[in-house]
């Protein structure tokens, strides 16, 4: 919670800390409106995402689809 500097801030930390490279995101929660949440989920994509994937290049995918099952 928090803008977008803040977030990129908490994850980064978090991620480091935690040495993983995989990230699942809730945009939705309670009672929050569907145009507060595509904002939120734009917000991050725009601002917070690209960061992170410069930040570490390597993530790994620890599941991959295989025949439309993740």
């Amino acid at each position: 919670i928090g803008s977008p500097s803040t977030v990129l801030e908490m994850l980064e930390a978090d991620l480091e800390r935690l040495g993983t490279g995989n990230l699942l995101g809730l945009f939705q929660l309670g009672t929050l409106p569907h145009d507060l949440t595509m904002r939120s989920l734009s917000l991050f994509a725009k601002e917070v995402m690209p960061k992170l994937r410069e930040r570490f290049p390597d993530g790994k995918r620890m599941l991959r689809a295989s025949g439309g099952v993740a």
